[in-house]
């Protein structure tokens, strides 16, 4: 690890006593480096060292870590509109923000004046189980009330599953959203990350199901599509891979549904999680009704699955007025209906935008509401020269370096409307015509 502890960092005693001054300077460094890096200094030390180094050294990690944000360790995310908006001091309203995967078509008409209406009842407790909400998608989608957990979002489900199954090893589909990871590491859980291949398109071939397989896992994560290359799971290598684990005794299968309601034809799965005992399914309401602040999203499963999650997740997870207004969202059946359609369309649009206008790269098929690229001029200048130009003139992407199974020069695009797609196309064309490749 580089160093963060400077040459002339002060050596104290929580107390604010100086340091003993039998302590020896380069080996307090040196110890506090590896209590900030989470090696066990107490059972392992570097070497032999006195008492007076040791106590130094763990004082010197204590202050230096409350310093560090740990949060910029952690992997980053589309969206950061709040902190955007400051440092450009912008409007929200003026930022173009292509990095979050949402409904195209914006929220449904009328969702204000409902949230507006259902505002009285964030005077009352929520149901601690959020059954108003559980009821309204057991309505719409046919499945029973106990296969169904209702939850902010489908995130707190993600990190919820492991530590209900308790997996002792595990797999993730790859490329990958990367919380999917986060929450088997929170768990101590081992696992391996088995992608897809960009030569094939990032296409989830049989192969790379027998591959996941062949590491005997005891839980995998795969998303249908894939979070960030939009790509469909083939119904083939989706059948492989739940044929297979319905003749053994592991593992359980997560598979992510976030956006397969902007896939034209795109299969879902939730039949299956309805009436296997290993198979979840996960969406989101949040992507499908471009109203992220609300938080809602659901998983679909075995009942024994779902209540060991739900109790890990604790009660009043939703607001009231949030959950009463779910209802509402799916009545606007001409809007669901239309979605699908409407977001191939401007994906389409999309595409042909980015093909004739960013720098040299290649465009990866999607059958999602985001489009992934990769930039063949690769280098840190460059790239950070490209996303500074385009935050510059209000317009954020997604950096998906950071995305398990990708590495550097790799961007995703969202589908946005068509005055976003010409603006985003009028700023690649000013940055390709300012002689940067």
């Amino acid at each position: 690890m580089s160093s963060i502890i400077s040459e002339n960092a002060p050596v104290v005693f929580e107390d604010g006593q100086d340091a003993s001054p039998d302590a020896n300077p380069e080996e307090t460094r040196e110890v506090a480096e590896k209590a900030l890096d989470g090696l066990d200094i107490l059972q392992e030390p570097p070497r032999e060292i006195s008492r007076d180094t040791l106590q130094n050294a763990l004082n010197i990690a204590l202050q230096k870590s409350a310093e560090i944000d740990f949060t910029t360790n952690r992997p980053s995310h589309g969206g950061g509109v709040f902190e955007i908006s400051k440092s450009l001091n912008a409007s929200l309203e003026s930022l173009i923000d292509f990095s979050v995967n949402l409904n195209p078509m914006g929220p449904p008409t009328g969702l204000s004046s409902a949230l507006k209406k259902s505002v009285s009842l964030a005077l009352y407790y929520p149901e601690p189980w959020n059954d108003a909400m559980t009821k309204d998608l057991s309505d719409y989608y046919k499945i029973p009330p106990n296969r169904i957990l209702s939850a902010a979002g489908s995130t707190p489900i993600i990190y919820a599953l492991p530590r209900a199954l308790n997996p002792r090893n595990s797999v993730v589909i790859g490329p990958a959203f990367s919380e999917y990871g986060q929450a088997l590491k929170a768990t101590g859980c081992k696992f391996s990350l088995v992608s897809a291949s960009a030569d094939e398109d990032f296409l989830v071939t049989p192969s790379v199901i027998h591959a996941a397989l062949d590491l005997k896992p005891e839980l995998i994560f795969i998303a249908h599509p894939a979070n960030p290359t939009g790509r469909l799971v083939p119904e083939e290598s989706m059948r492989l891979l739940l044929e297979t684990i319905a003749r053994k005794s592991s593992p359980a299968v997560v598979i992510d549904e976030a956006f397969i309601d902007f896939c034209p034809n795109g299969r879902t799965w939730i039949e299956e999680a309805a009436t296997s005992p290993k198979v979840v399914v996960l969406r989101s309401l949040t992507k499908l009704f471009a109203a992220p602040g609300l938080r809602l999203g659901f998983g679909v499963g075995d009942p024994a699955i779902l209540n060991a999650a739900r109790n890990l997740m604790g009660p009043w997870a939703i607001p009231t007025q949030f959950q009463h207004v779910v209802k509402y969202l799916y009545e606007r059946t001409l809007y669901l209906y239309q979605t699908p359609a409407f977001a191939a369309k401007l994906r389409a649009d999309l595409v042909k935008a980015l093909s004739s206008s960013l720098p040299p790269h290649r465009l990866f098929p999607s059958n999602a509401n985001y489009v992934l690229a990769r930039l063949e001029n690769r280098t840190p200048a460059f790239l950070k020269e490209f996303k500074s130009f385009l935050l510059a003139r209000k317009i954020i992407i997604r950096d998906a370096s950071d995305m398990p199974g990708l590495d550097k020069g790799y961007f995703r695009f969202a589908v946005k409307r068509k005055q976003d797609i010409a603006s985003l196309r009028e700023a690649l064309i000013e940055f390709g015509r300012s002689g940067r490749k």
